[in-house]
């Protein structure tokens, strides 16, 4: 479930192509062990079969996801933690889908809604940090990707003006559990830098327009500030 940063045309992305297809595989092998209260009907099942498929299947048009289908999907998030890190990896890549951005967009400002996307990742990843060292790193690491494709996001990339403080915070908590053990820093040091190298020269490299408006001076400085800080926090 390696990260592969996503720009332009998605079908051209055959590795992520074939991690959707493992993941797909994985997550429908995974839907029985959902809690009895939260069990997916055939539809669900069909939906969420269809969103995995089809997300990276439209070249001039996104796939359209409906509502239904993503609340739907939000219900995956009460798979069992050790599982959660493949959940947490496929919405990485469905916030970039724009219908999906705009819907998660109008959640956001409520912490408590169960449509907000950064606040259950955000949630998750807290409990990770209470688990072992397996399932820890898999959803860290995976939340880092995340985290990174919100900038590339159409709606939810406003999200990261009010996010930027408890994103650092709860990386910078988790990783000082493991301190002392230079190869899950390495690691996650190493995925780190590979994702931001891309999508940050990606995203500055932008043609700047004659008059730049704030707004788009303060996402890239939100940007950098999150980079550099993720990076300081993994080589501490």
């Amino acid at each position: 479930f390696r990260h592969i940063p996503i720009k332009g045309d998605l079908k051209k992305k055959s590795a992520v192509a074939k991690r959707l297809k493992r993941m797909q595989t994985r997550i429908v092998k995974c839907i029985n062990s959902v809690p009895e209260e939260h069990k997916f009907t055939a539809l669900e099942i069909k939906d969420v079969k269809h969103v995995i498929t089809n997300v990276l299947s439209k070249t001039k048009t996104q796939l359209v996801i409906t509502n239904d289908q993503l609340n739907t999907l939000v219900k995956l998030f009460h798979f069992p933690l050790d599982q959660i890190f493949v959940i947490i990896d496929l919405f990485s890549i469905v916030i970039l889908n724009n219908s999906a951005s705009e819907f998660f967009l109008q959640s956001i400002d409520d912490v408590d809604n169960p449509n907000n996307i950064i606040a259950i990742i955000l949630n998750k990843l807290s409990e990770a940090s209470n688990s072992d060292e397996k399932t820890l790193i898999k959803v860290l690491t995976v939340s880092l990707t995340f985290f990174i494709n919100l900038f590339s996001s159409l709606h939810l990339h406003t999200a990261v003006f009010y996010y930027v403080v408890p994103i650092v915070k709860i990386l910078d908590k988790t990783l000082q559990l493991y301190i002392n053990k230079p190869k899950v820093y390495t690691k996650l040091f190493t995925t780190l830098v590979v994702d931001l190298s891309l999508n940050l020269t990606n995203f500055l490299s932008y043609e700047n327009s004659p008059v730049e408006s704030n707004t788009i001076r303060l996402r890239r400085l939100q940007y950098i500030y999150f980079c550099v800080k993720s990076i300081n926090i993994l080589r501490a």
